[in-house]
């Protein structure tokens, strides 16, 4: 984006004398109440998690996050309860407010855990041990897992909030490593979610509408701007679990439509991940590779699509390439 188009930003070193932002406890705002404050689905215990991995994502990042709010935006990240269908996955609204909408975050983490055990236990181990028939491996672990990704696409058109108690969720803290896993993933999914909004703010983009490829090249820029603030993480003990999260949250996107278009303001899904995942710094046999392989094919199935899917493949990386291939013609 030229820097003539990103709108000129207050300096904190012009701030004037004697304005104060104070967000040394920065924190997640539950701003609508039912029967439970914190929430009404389980997601809502890593509320309190999700706010510590973002305001420390990088050493500059409290910096950033304390001269947008002198510009204006909120230093409350509203946590929206909607007992309805998914109607949006998060946004910077017109106030400058960054909003978390907890059905889509729920579809989120039931979408994580669903993909992980789908894969690892459904297709990967079986594949390791030369069992795998094209189907999932018929187990209790992955049937518990197929019926948590059903609930989850249910989200799209209804809700239903028992059924998520009734399923691996993250109340049960109950040590169940895929459940810990998921926990991880879907707050590094979120983050980048978060800083993908965040970067929005930072560019201005709440101030006007480009439309077209102007538009479509803000969100790019936005989801650049998340990868490089997570990025930093990338070679530590939790760089794989991050790396997963960009991955995840960008997959998850797909299942909530039948075309991979994206419309006037944003870039093609295809497009939009095959960008996303080259940033990752995949090794070449990393098994996300084959998680977004997955991905795409349970949205080919879900959607009733024909996606050329090679029954076999030297490895992940070459299968999701192959797919990629024969995307085009679903936007």
């Amino acid at each position: 984006m030229p820097v003539s188009r990103i709108r000129k930003k207050k300096s904190k070193k012009n701030k004037p004398k004697g304005v104060k932002v104070d967000i040394k406890t920065p924190s997640i705002k539950e701003v609508l109440t039912r029967v439970d404050e914190r929430g009404l689905l389980p997601v809502r215990v890593l509320c309190g998690n999700l706010a510590d991995l973002f305001f420390n994502i990088s050493p500059d990042f409290l910096k950033e996050f304390e001269n947008e709010v002198y510009n204006g935006l909120s230093d409350k990240i509203v946590y929206s309860i909607q007992t309805e269908y998914i109607r949006d996955v998060a946004q910077l609204n017109n106030q400058q407010q960054i909003v978390l909408y907890e059905n889509f975050n729920q579809y989120l983490w039931s979408m994580t855990y669903a993909l992980l055990v789908l894969f690892d236990k459904g297709v990967h181990a079986p594949r390791l041990n030369g069992e795998f028939s094209g189907a999932f491996a018929d187990t209790p672990e992955v049937a518990e897992a197929w019926d948590l990704f059903q609930a989850a696409l249910y989200l799209k058109k209804g809700y239903n909030r028992e059924i998520f108690y009734h399923l691996p969720n993250p109340e049960l803290n109950n040590g169940e490593e895929y459940i810990l896993k998921a926990n991880a993933v879907y707050l590094a999914a979120l983050n980048f979610i978060l800083l993908h909004e965040f970067g929005h703010q930072y560019y201005g983009h709440y101030s006007y509408f480009e439309p077209g490829d102007q538009a479509k090249q803000d969100e790019h820029l936005a989801d650049d701007f998340a990868i490089n603030k997570i990025s930093g993480h990338f070679n530590s003990n939790n760089g794989k679990t991050l790396k997963a999260g960009i991955l995840v949250g960008t997959l998850s996107l797909l299942f909530l439509r039948k075309t991979l278009g994206g419309g006037a303001s944003h870039p093609n899904l295809d497009v939009r991940l095959k960008v996303i995942i080259e940033k990752l710094e995949l090794e070449e046999l990393d098994n996300l590779w084959g998680v977004a392989g997955l991905a795409i094919s349970l949205w080919s199935n879900e959607f009733g699509h024909d996606v050329q899917i090679p029954p076999v493949g030297e490895t992940y990386k070459e299968l999701f390439y192959e797919i990629l291939e024969d995307l085009p013609r679903f936007q």
